[in-house]
């Protein structure tokens, strides 16, 4: 297994995480060019089933368990709230 990498920050500093994977400016992009909060949960494809990501609403809760996923990268938002 290769090394996991966690990185917790503001969607403002995007720019210093780009370089680390190929798809990162076009989400980073989409993520600051897009409201959020006008479209439906569910399943949004930015390109194809390579780049997607699947919009949710829920009640956070102050402490929650960290994942790892060998399959896929996430970039978790929390666009309200």
């Amino acid at each position: 297994m290769g090394d996991l990498l966690m990185i917790i920050d503001n969607l403002s500093n995007a720019e210093k995480y780009i370089s680390l994977h190929k798809d990162f400016k076009l989400v980073f992009d989409f993520l600051k060019n897009n409201d959020l909060s006008k479209m439906e949960c569910g399943k949004h494809q930015l390109r194809g089933e390579e780049v997607f990501f699947n919009l949710q609403e829920y009640e956070t809760k102050p402490s929650q368990k960290l994942e790892a996923h060998k399959k896929y990268i996430d970039i978790q938002v929390v666009a309200i709230g």
